[in-house]
């Protein structure tokens, strides 16, 4: 028997699908050694691969490649509260097809009442247009890791 979707449901789908790349990973809290800047990479691409848009929801956790991170820009929040702003870009290895999904991110890492944090958005809302980018060694590793531990 053919499978019926009624347009309420049609509609809750195409929701749930667009709400889904918004969702943010729970924020970080590094101890004072992670944040040397050689640790602090590391500790971006482990959030990072835990959001949907880096692959977490796949099935086979697929590697991600070629990716980009940009030099780190202080910025301030609405109240003045300075944090540390990082953009991510790279692209998703897909096992079953040769198509690589675009994945993005905005990294904030704040430091609130000496805590720090790190927050990861999985849009990129054009605060990174004008960035110059290095390669993200960091991420690419990470993601291998989690591909083989899938498999």
């Amino acid at each position: 028997m053919p499978c019926r979707l009624s347009l309420p449901r049609l509609f809750a789908l195409a929701i749930c699908g667009t709400l889904s790349g918004c969702v943010t990973a729970p924020a970080l809290r590094p101890t004072a050694a992670d944040l040397k800047p050689e640790n602090i990479r590391t500790l971006i691409a482990k959030q990072l691969l835990q959001t949907g848009a880096f692959g977490s929801m796949s099935v086979f956790k697929a590697k991600i490649i070629d990716a980009r991170i940009s030099a780190p820009s202080e910025k301030r929040t609405f109240s003045g509260e300075p944090y540390t702003y990082y953009c991510v870009t790279g692209f998703i290895e897909n096992p079953l097809y040769p198509i690589h999904q675009t994945a993005f991110g905005e990294v904030e890492v704040t430091d609130s009442k000496g805590q720090r944090n790190i927050r990861v958005r999985s849009r990129i809302h054009g605060s990174c247009s004008e960035t110059s980018f290095e390669p993200f060694p960091e991420i690419e590793k990470l993601s291998v890791e989690r591909y083989e531990k899938a498999q």
